[in-house]
């Protein structure tokens, strides 16, 4: 069972996402930021990468007829290119996150809640530690469950305000 905040929830709305998919692909940052982008970019990207990738081929080819011994270093210049545009790529898709409003922690908050590790989990929390962080909200919620969930993972949705009024430190 994980439990979610109201806002967690809305986020995965906003981002376009059922519940569903969210535990099961993640809210990772490049696959959020592209089903954000608008698909000129998405075109873009794509076919200059391409024409980057067969650049370096060409160059590469061109580099080893002249001197075998230059293989090594095409290799290592290939490496280099391919992580600055990765490392772009990343820049470019949280820039296009952040003007939607959506924070590239606040997405790792988000997938952490889901898939802690990026992989389903299941965790063992004893009554005391869901009453400590959710107060009676989530226990006033875990009542309304019916049936309960015993065959799959739930997500429990508590209301974020009522679960920092009761929360047993708040």
């Amino acid at each position: 069972l994980s439990v979610l905040g109201a806002s967690d929830r809305a986020l995965i709305r906003d981002l376009g996402l059922s519940l569903d998919e969210a535990l099961i692909r993640g809210v990772s940052v490049r696959d959020t930021g592209w089903r954000l982008a608008p698909d000129s970019l998405r075109a873009v990207w794509k076919q200059e990468l391409e024409s980057i990738d067969n650049s370096l081929m060409t160059i590469g080819s061109e580099a080893n007829q002249i001197d075998p011994g230059l293989e090594r270093s095409v290799g290592t210049t290939c490496g280099s290119v391919a992580h600055a545009l990765d490392r772009l790529e990343l820049r470019v898709l949280r820039a296009l996150m952040a003007r939607r409003g959506v924070s590239a922690a606040r997405l790792s908050e988000l997938s952490s809640l889901l898939r802690p590790g990026n992989r389903l989990q299941e965790r063992t929390f004893s009554l005391p530690e869901f009453l400590v962080r959710h107060g009676c909200s989530l226990t006033d919620r875990m009542l309304e469950l019916e049936p309960w969930p015993v065959d799959c993972h739930g997500i429990l949705t508590v209301d974020e305000e009522a679960s920092r009024r009761d929360s047993v430190l708040g």
